[in-house]
């Protein structure tokens, strides 16, 4: 995939995010009702794992490669708009872009079952990567009482990801691994305003995911570059969030959010793609993943009088 391409698509989504905030700005000064947005800063630590079998059945050996990526942090920015047209209803979007400034990790290799007769095993670091957040959606409240809102939401969520592998004893390995995860994603959320200025937001999500994952291992000649092999499977996450807002005026609050998440994939399909124009199919193990967000920013309400 090339750069320009991926530029392309990074604009297209903040664009769209863009374009529905204008409207419903419009929308917004015309029927008098609400717009905000939030911005400001973003950290996420993830522990990832994944692993491959020595045959498309799950044997020789049940465990033949895994990579695990430990503390890979990342640094960035967000921006997350809604626009309620009705007291019981929101439109929300969410964009989140971040580069890897940390990480480490190990990938080992095993002749016999269950990580049995190492035949390798080495660190590397992971000071390097990106992290794309993207969700649209939409949150129904169906419980009005006094100061407290309880909804539900539903929502298309697409978290892209690329992990390097390196080690400075080595300059030149710079093998990456890319994956996809996207797919519904539905919530619990809740909202309470504790007074005038201060109110504490919370939600639990739960989201179908299709798995894909692409890597170029560049410094083994068996195999092709850029896509040395893919892999595929299905799998589910969930999340908890919680965030406080307060407000300095009607226009302008402070918002300070915390996430924890577990993202799992199931058993798949691993294809690697060989020089000799040959494809290895074996059993991708599947992949777990566990991952903390802060983000702590600025909102702003538009509201016309």
């Amino acid at each position: 995939m090339s750069f320009n391409y991926k530029v392309k698509t990074k604009q297209k989504r903040l664009v769209f995010l863009l374009i529905i905030l204008f409207c419903n700005i419009n929308f917004t000064i015309a029927q008098n009702n609400r717009l905000s947005f939030s911005t400001g800063a973003s950290v996420n630590i993830n522990n990832f794992q994944w692993s491959i079998a020595g045959n498309i059945h799950g044997q020789s050996p049940n465990i033949l490669s895994e990579l695990i990526f430990k503390k890979v942090k990342s640094l960035g920015i967000y921006l997350d708009g809604t626009f309620r047209p009705l007291n019981f209803l929101e439109i929300t979007g969410f964009y989140q872009e971040n580069s890897v400034i940390s990480g480490n990790g190990s990938d080992a290799d095993y002749n016999g079952d269950n990580r049995t007769n190492t035949t390798y095993n080495e660190p590397f670091s992971s000071n390097k990567g990106e992290l794309e957040i993207f969700r649209f959606g939409v949150n129904l409240f169906f419980v009005h009482k006094g100061n407290f809102h309880l909804g539900t939401g539903v929502f298309y969520a697409s978290t892209i990801q690329t992990l390097y592998i390196l080690n400075s004893d080595f300059e030149n390995l710079k093998s990456t691994y890319k994956v996809k995860c996207r797919g519904p994603r539905f919530s619990l959320n809740g909202n309470y305003e504790i007074n005038k200025k201060l109110s504490i937001r919370g939600s639990l999500s739960y989201c179908f995911i299709k798995y894909n994952a692409e890597a170029n291992w560049n410094l083994i000649d068996e195999f092709m570059h850029p896509l040395s092999f893919d892999q595929h499977s299905k799998g589910r996450n969930t999340d908890g969030e919680i965030g406080f807002s307060y407000k300095i005026n009607s226009l302008f609050a402070l918002t300070i959010n915390g996430v924890i998440a577990n993202a799992k994939s199931f058993k798949g399909i691993d294809k690697s793609y060989l020089k000799n124009n040959t494809q290895l199919l074996t059993q991708f193990n599947g992949s777990n993943s566990t991952y903390y967000a802060l983000r702590i920013g600025t909102k702003f309400f538009f509201k016309s009088y």
